[in-house]
C-alpha cells in the first residue's frame, strides 16, 4: 500500500514539477549558487554587476558623444562653442540615461530580458552591424547612403514586429524575423554597390578618408621624443593599474581560500593563478 502511494506521489510531483515555468532569466545566478564555493559567489556576482553597469556606461557616453558631435555639431550647429557642446553632451546623456531606465522598467511587460533580448537584436543586429562592417570593405559604399540603408531596415522591421501584428494580427516566426532582419540589408547593400554604384570606383568618402590616412602619417612622422616618452609613460602606468587589479583581486582570493569551509583547494589555485597572471603586465 505504502508502495503504491509512494509510486502515485511521485508521478504527481513529476507532473508539477514538469508543468512549473522554469526561471531562465536566473538560470546563470542559479548555476553559479550550485557550482560555486562560499566567496567565489560573491566575487561573480560583483562581477557580472560591474560588467553590466560598464557596458551600460559605455553605451551612453558613445551615444551622446554620437549625438553631440555627430548630429547636433554635424547638422543643427555646426559653429558650437566647446561649452555648448558640453552643455548638449550633459543634457543628451540625462535624456538617453532616463530612457534606458524606462525600458529597463518596461522589459517584465514584454516578456522578459530573454525575449526583449532576442527580438531586439533581431530588429536591429542586421541593420546596424551590417551597413557599416560592408563600408570598411567598399570603396563605393558612401555614408549616406549607410544611413539610409540602416533606416530603412529598421523602418521594415519595426513594421513587422510592432506594427503589422497590431493592425491584423498576423506576426513573423523567431526564424523569419531573424532572417528578414538579416537579409534585408544585405538585399540592399547588395543593390546599392553593384548597381547604382557601379559606375564610380571610389566615392568621395573613400577617398576623404585616404586623405586622413594620409595626413595621420605624416603627423605620427613629426611626433617628437617628448611625446613618445609620454605616451610610454601612459602605457606603462596602465599596465601597473592592471597589474595591481589582479595582484590585489588574487589577495583577496587567497583571504577567502582562508575562510571558506569547501573548496579550499581550488579557491587557493585559483588566487595563485590570478597572482601569477599579475605578473604578464
Amino acid at each position: 500500500m505504502n508502495h503504491i502511494m509512494s509510486k502515485k506521489v511521485g508521478k504527481n510531483v513529476a507532473k508539477i514539477s514538469f508543468n512549473v515555468k522554469l526561471d531562465t532569466e536566473n538560470a546563470y545566478i542559479m548555476a553559479c549558487r550550485q557550482i560555486l564555493p562560499v566567496g567565489l559567489l560573491g566575487l561573480m556576482l560583483t562581477g557580472m554587476y560591474f560588467s553590466t553597469s560598464a557596458s551600460a556606461n559605455t553605451t551612453l557616453n558613445v551615444v551622446s558623444a554620437v549625438f553631440t558631435n555627430d548630429i547636433y555639431k554635424g547638422a543643427i550647429n555646426p559653429n558650437a562653442s566647446e561649452k555648448k557642446l558640453m552643455s548638449v553632451a550633459r543634457t543628451s546623456s540625462w535624456c538617453f540615461g532616463i530612457f534606458m531606465i524606462l525600458i529597463a522598467l518596461a522589459v517584465p511587460y514584454l516578456g522578459g530580458v530573454v525575449e526583449f533580448t532576442i527580438s531586439l537584436g533581431a530588429i536591429t543586429g542586421g541593420p546596424l552591424l551590417l551597413p557599416p562592417i560592408w563600408a570598411l570593405f567598399s570603396k563605393r559604399l558612401t555614408g549616406k547612403a549607410t544611413i539610409n540603408i540602416t533606416l530603412v531596415s529598421l523602418a521594415v522591421n519595426i513594421f513587422f514586429k510592432l506594427i503589422l501584428p497590431a493592425i491584423n494580427g498576423y506576426k513573423l516566426s523567431r526564424g523569419s524575423e531573424m532572417l528578414l532582419g538579416v537579409l534585408l540589408p544585405l538585399i540592399l547593400l547588395l543593390i546599392y554597390d553593384f548597381i547604382f554604384a557601379r559606375k564610380q570606383s571610389t566615392s568621395e568618402d573613400y577617398q576623404l578618408y585616404l586623405n586622413y590616412k594620409s595626413e595621420k602619417k605624416v603627423v605620427a612622422m613629426q611626433m617628437d621624443a617628448k611625446e613618445m616618452a609620454i605616451i610610454r609613460t601612459q602605457n606603462k602606468f596602465g599596465l601597473r593599474m592592471i597589474a595591481f587589479s589582479l595582484l590585489f583581486t588574487g589577495l583577496l582570493l587567497l583571504v577567502l581560500s582562508l575562510i571558506t569551509p569547501h573548496s579550499k583547494g581550488l579557491v587557493l589555485v585559483i588566487a595563485i593563478l590570478i597572482m601569477i597572471g599579475a605578473i604578464i603586465p
